[in-house]
């Protein structure tokens, strides 16, 4: 299983700040340390289950809206942030979006079945 830390670190950060809370408060009330946590918060290290579980209790907060956007192939987990980026658009400008993202994703599948196919031809080297 992927798990995206950068995002983790992200939502960790944005969730203490939004409570008002240091990086070393939350350091010494999760009972790690400022460094770790700043590690953690920036990607340099993965949060282990346990310190995961402990910053999440600080923060008063599920370890589930830490792993937030983690999850693949969950079209419901974006909802709401598609929705508000679309929120406030013109009718010009929710077309302009529509065709950049169709056209975006033509390219994403084109490429991903070139980089498929040269490994598949390295494989067989």
């Amino acid at each position: 299983m992927f798990i995206n830390y950068q995002l983790l670190g992200k939502r960790i950060k944005e969730v203490r700040r939004a409570r008002g809370i240091s990086q070393e408060v939350l350091a010494e009330r999760s009972e790690l340390s400022a460094q770790y946590v700043s590690q953690i918060e920036t990607a340099v290290r993965q949060a282990s289950l346990r310190s995961l579980v402990n910053i999440a209790n600080v923060l008063e907060v599920s370890v589930d809206a830490l792993l937030y956007g983690n999850r693949t192939m969950d079209y419901a987990e974006y909802r709401g942030e598609v929705e508000a980026l679309l929120g406030d658009c013109t009718a010009y400008e929710k077309r302009v979006l529509f065709e950049i993202v169709t056209e975006a994703k033509r390219i994403l599948k084109e490429n991903r079945r070139l980089l498929d196919r040269r490994y598949a031809e390295a494989r067989l080297r």
